[in-house]
């Protein structure tokens, strides 16, 4: 821009140079850029050289709205260099002891230049820092001398230093400072591809230099990455002290008030910054938590609305909204992994919008990141309570290693009972009201799997469709019960005894039926029958076109409803009469894929669930507004990523695609929301949205059996006992009739020493469950004899498994034999194991402890890398799966590779720490007790042994007593200890 020296005087006014950011800021806010070119044309319309130069900016910016940078405070410090680019070139002039070599940069109240020694004495570059001539109001003289002051008390290697300070021959201040060459630190971090850990590294010295601040009453209160500039050799420099504040004596030595303070950068102020607030040391360390959240991320923590948004949505979405984790927004994904766990939960602790809540100090922050750094248990919680998790920071503090003996059972529980977990349920704090009418049989009933009596050529997922649909149909009833699907699927094409039935299932009503279609018509047979008399209450014929099928359904529902006593409300009414579709041939695909998910079992499940994908796209691409099949599709692309082979994210992406269409479709529909407590449970493992998201569900609904089974799987993972308790037995109770819900509820009894519940639990599901069903309970029996330490009685429950189950067990009989101590006989075993069985790291980690234990060593480090070489192999696919990062750990234990073991068993603690799950967090600390005991550190392995036998989920009496993976504990007496402590019940 060309002006005379009268305009460019004008345009050095601050307030001129304000106007430029202003008009900036709400040009780059307008959709468009020829809106935005027009708003500067109405503001700029009577200043030609500021409408040429705003409009220069304009398009400027637009270039540069991709750049990490924060676009709007760059363009506007641009701008004020360039009204200025006119001036005469200060090269040459002299300054104190120095004389200009060129201009560094400016601002809107003074600039920058690079200097050299005047005399020649010796060479030195540093940088003068002028007030500008027309800025030297009284405030802004103040704030200069206020920065000169500070400056003088901080002497720190990674804060710019103070070298000189005066006035120029023409009466304006200035500052002779240490000059930093480098680039800032978020550009640094990216240019130079830093690891986590590097870039952590850069942080904790940013942090030292603000730790001396403070302690010298400084806040700085501008912690901007421009601010931070980091040196070729990897040194960052703190700059800019020009908006810090001291803390007076006389003032509280935490709190200064910086009411009307304009000067503040958007992405790093803090919540109390942007209202007036007092601020305090917390603003610093919120500042730093925005600085590492971009360090690791490369990106800001804030999300706007548009590029550069006005000063009140920045104010809005710094106070109100909180920031996805480091981990959701990085771009790279082994960093998410590495991120992912106690990284996340620093960061997050210091954006805490309530400064008090927050790391006290930027000391305290620093101190917790440099746990994550020494590979040590932090102390934040994810929740920001810190309850369990501040609670057992003491046990975590000395603890590193890998217990097998309770991740062998968690892995079989997996194996045998995976599909019931593929199932959620969810947790329902405060069901009570909406809770099954159990106390009135009229009002409960089952739905039996509907007859085909079409020719061979008939789909049978059509009258399974028509069941399943009335089912959901009468889900929908408050006051009624209503038997699952899988709860009523043993009596397809059974002799059917009604009092039988009526007891097994504690209903008081069976509805069954037929189904035939002819040509375009379908027939249907109803009739309702009173289980306490057998007797027939009503029944009906109905012949209708296909297309009417919907009506039909409906009418059923509400004619059972009548039968029942029940009144319906408005709003049930209406839900009965609700099509899912308006078209048959989308039906069609989802009944399809819903007959396909049923069936999903065994090896077969994961190629069941993408045919039930495809069919769902399909019936997707007809009817783009089936809410349903979108619920259907995100479950069938979860249990493929979540159970399937691959662990592929494009599954998991795809399944959170799918609930985001439902949820905008229908945001009130139960089907959407439970889906999407489904996602996150399974899919993000975020135990607490999952728990928040059902906790605002209504308990009953059409998916009872669902809500209340996942409703007890998060609640166990949230530490929640009583209440995963309650809600599995309610999960059961409407479901008696599958057995992975008997198996839930019973092994939370084992965790909690309820042993004598869990037999009863287990017992009462193995008598009225056809044999076929029962393998994993009697696992289950097995199970309780072990943590009572009676090994015999674990051996008889093994071998009552009913012999129809056709598999071997070859490792639980394996595993009963090391406890024996019995090698011969365990050796003739692993002669002999199947090709199935050694495809399992866990089988090769329990050889190599058999032959560890019998002092086979060369055996058992063959056996301990063959595990190695699986195990990583696994971790390729699932590399967030803690179970085997801890399962690495104690192989790395058993090679006598120290430092990896413990390197990963502290990687499987931090990644989750106990308020974020109660069970896993346990499972990992007690592999890390493991690896503490095989590397040598005995004291910290009985230390946190003895507070892991206080927890759920923590070693029992028998794992300890019998397992000879803690022989190298035995001769402690505080082994003793925690052994008596391993026998006490735990109080809830």
């Amino acid at each position: 821009m060309r002006s005379n020296p009268g305009d460019r005087q004008s345009a050095l006014d601050p307030e001129r140079w304000q106007r430029v950011k202003d008009i900036l800021a709400d040009a780059l806010e307008q959709p468009t850029p020829a809106a935005r070119i027009a708003l500067v044309q109405t503001r700029c319309a009577n200043d030609a050289a500021l409408l040429a130069e705003a409009v220069s900016l304009v398009n400027e910016a637009e270039t540069q709205a991709n750049d990490p940078t924060d676009p709007l405070e760059e363009c506007a410090e641009h701008a004020t260099a360039r009204l200025w680019q006119d001036e005469p070139s200060p090269a040459g002039r002299r300054i104190g002891a120095y004389v200009v070599t060129r201009e560094l940069g400016r601002g809107g109240m003074g600039a920058v230049y690079l200097a050299d020694r005047a005399d020649g004495q010796f060479e030195k570059q540093v940088a003068i820092k002028v007030l500008k001539r027309g800025t030297d109001t009284e405030e802004v003289l103040r704030r200069f001398a206020s920065e000169r002051h500070i400056l003088a008390r901080l002497d720190h290697p990674n804060i710019a230093r103070l070298l000189d300070a005066g006035t120029t021959d023409d009466g304006l201040p200035y500052v002779v400072m240490e000059y930093v060459a480098g680039a800032p630190v978020t550009r640094f971090v990216r240019e130079r591809e830093l690891s986590v850990g590097e870039t952590v590294a850069v942080f904790l010295k940013i942090c030292a230099a603000v730790e001396v601040a403070h302690g010298s009453q400084v806040i700085h209160r501008d912690l901007k990455p421009s601010n931070i500039l980091v040196t070729s050799n990897g040194e960052p420099k703190l700059l800019d002290f020009g908006i810090a504040k001291i803390l007076t004596p006389t003032a509280d030595s935490t709190e200064i008030t910086a009411a009307g303070e304009e000067r503040l950068t958007p992405i790093c102020a803090s919540p109390e910054q942007t209202d007036g607030r007092p601020v305090t040391q917390a603003s610093d360390v919120y500042a730093l938590g925005a600085l590492l959240y971009e360090m690791l991320s490369g990106q800001k923590p804030h999300r706007f609305s548009t590029t550069n948004p006005s000063r009140d949505e920045v104010a809005r979405v710094i106070r109100e909204e909180e920031p996805p984790p480091p981990s959701k927004v990085t771009a790279n994904p082994q960093s998410a992994r590495v991120l992912r766990g106690s990284l996340d939960t620093i960061v997050m602790k210091a954006l805490r919008k309530d400064p008090a809540t927050r790391y006290g100090t930027v000391a305290a922050f620093a101190a917790e990141v440099r746990r994550y750094e020494k590979q040590r248990p932090v102390l934040a919680s994810a929740t920001g309570t810190g309850d369990r998790a501040k609670a057992f920071s003491h046990v975590a503090g000395r603890a590193v290693a890998a217990g097998l003996a309770l991740l062998l059972l968690a892995w079989l529980s997996f194996v045998f009972w995976s599909r019931e977990e593929s199932k959620p349920t969810a947790p329902s704090p405060g069901v009570a009201s909406d809770a099954v009418a159990a106390s009135d049989p009229r009002k409960s009933i089952a739905i039996l799997p509907f007859d085909n009596l079409g020719a061979d050529s008939q789909p049978s997922y059509f009258a399974d469709g028509i069941q399943d649909n009335i089912l959901t149909d009468l889900g929908k009833v408050r006051g009624l019960k209503v038997i699952s699907r899988s709860g009523v699927a043993a009596y397809r094409g059974a002799t059917r005894n009604m009092k039988d039935i009526g007891r097994e299932l504690g209903v008081g009503s069976v509805l069954e039926g037929t189904v035939q279609m002819s040509g375009d018509r379908v027939r249907v047979n109803a009739q309702l029958i009173d289980t306490a008399t057998s007797s027939q209450v009503w029944a009906n014929h109905y012949d209708r076109k296909i297309e009417d099928i919907f009506g039909l359904q409906s009418e059923l529902a509400q004619t059972i409803v009548a039968q029942l006593r029940t009144t319906l409300s408005t709003g049930e009414r209406a839900a009965l009469s609700r099509r899912p579709t308006e078209d048959l041939r989308a039906y069609d695909f989802y009944l399809r894929a819903r007959a396909a998910m049923n069936g999903a079992r065994g090896s077969g499940a994961t190629q069941a669930r993408l045919e039930a994908a495809k069919m769902l796209e399909s019936a997707i691409a007809v009817d783009a507004k089936f809410t349903r099949a979108y619920c259907l599709l995100s479950e069938a692309r979860l249990y493929i990523y979540k159970f399937g082979e691959e662990h592929s994210e494009k599954d998991l992406t795809a399944a959170k695609e799918a609930v985001d269409a439902a949820l905008r479709l229908e945001p009130n529909s139960e089907d959407a929301r439970l889906a999407f407590a489904r996602y996150l449970y399974h899919g993000l493992d975020d135990f607490r949205g999952a728990y928040e998201q059902l906790s605002a569900m209504r308990s009953s609904g059409p998916h009872e059996v669902e809500f209340y089974t996942l409703a007890g799987l998060v609640e166990r993972r949230r530490g929640l006992w009583s209440e995963a308790i309650r809600d599995s037995e309610k999960a059961e109770e409407l479901d008696p009739q599958n057995p992975g819900l008997a198996y839930n509820l019973a092994r939370t009894l084992i965790a909690l020493r309820k042993y004598a519940e869990s037999e009863r639990v287990v017992n009462a599901a193995i008598d009225r469950l056809p044999s076929h069903a029962t393998a994993g309970l009697w696992l289950l029996k097995k199970d309780v004899e072990l943590a009572r330490g009676d090994v015999e009685a674990a051996q008889r429950a093994l071998d009552a498994i009913p012999p129809e189950q056709k598999i071997d067990y070859e490792f639980e009989r394996l595993w009963l034999r090391f406890l024996r101590r019995d090698f011969v006989a365990a050796q003739e075993l692993i002669n002999k194991v199947g090709p199935e069985t050694k495809k399992m790291p866990f089988y090769w980690i329990l050889v190599a402890n058999i032959a560890r234990t019998a002092g086979r060593s060369e055996e058992a480090a063959a056996a301990f890398e063959e595990a190695r070489v699986r195990l990583v192999s696994a971790l390729d696919k699932r590399p967030d799966d803690t179970g085997l990062l801890s399962a690495l750990a104690t192989t790395y234990a058993g090679l006598g590779r120290g430092q990896d073991a413990l390197r990963e068993a502290h990687r499987a603690t931090e990644s989750r720490p106990i308020a974020q799950d109660a069970v896993g967090w346990t499972q990992n600390a007690l592999s890390l007790a493991q690896v503490l005991a095989w590397t040598g550190d005995h004291e910290g392995a009985l230390k946190l042994l003895g507070d892991l036998v206080k927890l759920p989920f923590g070693p029992s009496y028998g794992a300890l007593q019998l397992s000879p993976m803690w022989d190298e504990l035995r001769s402690d007496p505080r082994f003793d200890q925690v052994l008596a402590a391993a026998k006490l019940p735990f109080a809830l």
